[in-house]
């Protein structure tokens, strides 16, 4: 046990100047990028090596427990990481500020040269090689750059407008007249792109009047088809009006049995078509119909046929 005790000593002690004396290379190299960085490592080091460690506990009078010291170590890591993380922060921005300011120094001794072919890409009309070069340039801030970047867009709306502009029109010329949802949802772009034109504004007001007037008419229909519909049953489509007369008729209307019922619509009235069948008076099942006008409401007006 007691040279057990002796080898494992000795293996901790390997160990510990191992990482000791890494940790101490670590932040002496981290001194290059950051000071407090490479401090806190170093500190970090004095807890590890056991010679340091010693001769730490020796001065401050303190136990350094293995608890102690590895929360210490821990702790300075984290600070380690946290100010070699800053410091790298900061020279990267650095370096950014540098590079650009190294392009915008490159740009101002070759700005005449860089104006003259934006000028003169603008003068061609080729504005979007004008807007794309002057893109290049942004970091500059310059305001002949942005200048001419802003004509070179201005006039890159312009055509893309009129562009808009001459594709709705095509459009609307295959376009019936009749479909007025489309004609009216096409004006309506056209009014984005040219608000004060007054031929537009006619065009809209048209289409959006007539569908306007289509859904009124389509509201007149429907209740319209409702009140033909109320006259007749829903579950066999007999017309209950007509339905009455003929069983008042009857010989024995409890035989009454209905075949099948059509109807015409003539505008102002009904012209209703009932087959049926029944017993005669000599208790013979027989065929029969009746043909009557109607109104609108389900009134019989007059029997036109029977039979």
């Amino acid at each position: 046990m007691f040279i057990r005790g002796i080898a494992l000593n000795i293996v901790y002690k390997i160990l510990a100047w191992f990482f000791g004396v890494n940790v101490l290379l670590a932040g002496l190299l981290t001194l290059i990028q950051s000071l407090f960085g490479g401090i806190f490592f170093i500190l970090a080091s004095f807890l590890i090596i056991p010679p340091i460690k010693e001769f730490v506990a020796k001065k401050t009078n303190k136990n350094l427990t293995v608890k102690f010291r590895t929360i210490s170590v821990f702790i300075l890591f984290i600070a380690s990481g946290y100010f070699t993380s800053q410091s790298q922060n900061e020279a990267v921005k650095k370096l950014a500020e540098k590079q650009k300011q190294e392009k915008i120094d490159l740009f101002e001794k070759d700005k005449p040269n860089i104006v003259a072919t934006i000028n003169t890409a603008i003068q061609e009309e080729d504005y979007q090689v004008a807007f794309d070069k002057s893109n290049q340039y942004l970091f500059a801030s310059d305001v002949d750059i942005n200048r001419l970047r802003a004509k070179a867009k201005k006039e890159i709306d312009k055509l893309k407008r009129k562009q808009d502009i001459e594709n709705i029109l095509f459009e609307l010329k295959s376009i019936p007249e009749k479909e007025y949802i489309k004609n009216k949802g096409l004006y309506e772009r056209l009014l984005i792109l040219v608000p004060d034109n007054n031929q537009y504004k006619e065009k809209l007001e048209f289409y959006s009047s007539k569908i306007e007037e289509a859904k009124q008419e389509q509201i007149k229909a429907e209740a319209r088809k409702e009140r033909i519909e109320s006259q007749f049953s829903p579950w066999d489509g007999s017309h209950r009006g007509l339905e009455k007369i003929i069983k008042k008729a009857m010989n024995d209307p409890s035989s009454y049995e209905h075949d099948e019922t059509s109807y015409w619509d003539r505008g102002d009235h009904l012209v209703v078509l009932t087959k049926y069948r029944g017993k005669n008076g000599f208790g013979g099942v027989v065929r029969g119909y009746v043909k009557a006008k109607t109104s609108l409401d389900g009134v019989i007006l007059e029997i036109l046929d029977e039979g």
